[in-house]
């Protein structure tokens, strides 16, 4: 789904051999359209999505939080499971419990829940350390909201120019690019207006035509 992904396959399987065979095909992206309605969180609030993990790097996602909490009105909304994983950092909790309701984890929601998350946030973080492809930024950039992300794995493939970067192991840096993303209407609407044009690049149509025709190019091959 990405060549990130694709190379992470022939490093670690030892498949350098077949790597031309190796087809990357980009998932595609359901864009829904805005329908509005009530905001989720009556505060203004800066989202996460994103499950207690340590690739998802939430831990750091709330020291660089704590850097600037006092100098923004917004809460942190972390939308993702809380419990049930193998190898989750479960102190994530504890640590959400000490921000005093400034951090919110939602657990799970529904599909409709999240996309009016996505729609009424002032911005969107991404601070994870590892990604096969990276659906959250792009569904952010589909609702309008402009986002702030790690330059790690596939999201700089993925997302191209339409984020802003920050290094997802240095917590003064994902402070200072979050608080100056958050500051900057300008900046905001730059962004919005690359991500509406970044998503329009990911299609299931696209996606299921690339699919399609490299199956018929091994099939035609078998046949000779």
């Amino acid at each position: 789904v990405s060549n990130f992904t694709r190379n992470e396959y022939i490093k670690y399987f030892d498949i350098d051999k077949y790597s031309e065979q190796l087809l990357v095909v980009h998932n595609g992206l359901a864009i829904k359209e805005s329908t509005g309605g009530d905001k989720p969180y009556k505060k203004p609030y800066i989202l996460t999505v994103g499950n207690v993990k340590p690739h998802k790097n939430m831990s750091r996602l709330l020291e660089a939080y704590n850097i600037i909490k006092d100098s923004i009105p917004h809460d942190l909304i972390i939308v993702g499971k809380k419990t049930g994983f193998i190898g989750g950092d479960e102190n994530i909790l504890k640590k959400v419990d000490a921000f005093d309701r400034r951090v919110i984890m939602t657990g799970y929601i529904s599909d409709e829940e999240l996309y009016s998350y996505y729609s009424h946030a002032d911005l969107f973080v991404f601070p994870s350390l590892y990604e096969g492809f990276g659906f959250p930024p792009l569904e952010a950039m589909a609702a309008g909201t402009p986002v702030v992300s790690s330059n790690a794995a596939s999201i700089p493939e993925v997302c191209g120019d339409a984020v802003l970067y920050f290094d997802p192991f240095d917590i003064d840096d994902m402070a200072n690019k979050i608080l100056k993303m958050i500051s900057a209407q300008s900046l905001k609407e730059k962004y919005v207006t690359i991500g509406k044009k970044q998503v329009k690049k990911y299609t299931w149509e696209k996606t299921a035509s690339q699919t399609s025709n490299f199956i018929k190019n091994l099939l035609e091959k078998d046949l000779k």
